[in-house]
């Protein structure tokens, strides 16, 4: 695992370039003379002793701050990596785990939404979030302001379990005003899950890559209130490709936004006001 990490902190370096590496020339060491023999072996002199060092040094660092939250660090090999992240075209090579990790192996019912509900629409994410509580469901959303916020708040008011899948590492909570909500998902027998380590730098595209764990978590996706082009949507599009059950939210009143519509208009979900509808 400490090889793998390290191998993630070499600049250019991804999960599927190091698993093409691991298939010819065998898994990275954890140890670091090893390990940097490897490395060269597998690029050459594109990496200085200073940057190869610099990784290693930087991977010890990220497992020690894993450490002191309590974190597990699972690799593909652990019996408690989900096996759900396998229907991925490009599984996490590493992810980090704080709280109840056996959720994970639990497909659950994604709730999504827009960061900026109307009132109805935030009125439905949290009434989600408690029937997925009353249906002995972990409700799995990603932690933003807004629908997903609501979500988990609603889950936790029905006294069930919900796994929040952050777009950051542990340590640093995305947005940070939803830190005490993080800290209760952990307290009420939840957990946060991510592929992100400390140091790592966030990028946009890092909520995107976020959005497919949510989807291979779940095993449908409830949409509160969208937009065509936003990041539920893009969920969404992980569930169809997965095989995912999609269902929209019906609003009596409020819209349920473009992205709500348009998944009713191409066939790729059904309506419903109850979560029991779709489970």
């Amino acid at each position: 695992m400490r090889g793998r990490l390290a191998a993630l902190n070499l600049p250019g370096v991804g999960s599927q370039g190091i698993r093409k590496l691991e298939m010819r020339q065998g898994r990275f060491s954890r140890e670091s003379v090893v390990w940097q023999e490897q490395v060269v072996q597998a690029w050459g002199k594109r990496y200085s002793a200073f940057e190869r060092e610099k990784a290693w040094s930087l991977a010890c660092a990220q497992i020690e701050a894993m450490a002191k939250l309590d974190a597990v660090i699972l690799c593909q090999e652990d019996q408690a990596y989900p096996k759900a992240f396998f229907e991925l075209a490009n599984p996490p090579l590493l992810i980090a785990v704080r709280g109840e990790a056996a959720l994970l192996q639990r497909k659950g019912i994604a709730i999504v939404g827009t960061r900026e509900p109307s009132e109805g629409a935030k009125e439905r994410a949290y009434a989600m979030g408690r029937e997925c509580a009353g249906a002995g469901r972990v409700a799995i959303s990603g932690l933003a302001l807004g629908c997903d916020t609501l979500a988990h708040r609603g889950a936790l008011c029905g006294k069930g379990k919900t796994v929040a899948v952050l777009p950051s590492c542990l340590s640093r909570i995305v947005p940070r005003t939803n830190a005490p909500l993080a800290q209760e998902i952990l307290d009420r027998g939840g957990a946060l899950v991510t592929e992100m380590f400390p140091k790592m730098k966030l990028e946009p595209y890092h909520f995107v890559q976020r959005n497919r764990l949510i989807a291979a978590l779940s095993q449908c996706i409830v949409v509160v209130e969208a937009g065509v082009e936003s990041g539920t949507m893009h969920t969404v599009k992980m569930g169809r490709q997965l095989n995912r059950r999609i269902g929209v939210v019906l609003a009596d009143e409020d819209c349920m936004g473009e992205g709500g519509q348009w998944i009713l208009d191409q066939g790729w979900g059904q309506a419903f006001k109850e979560i029991k509808a779709i489970l």
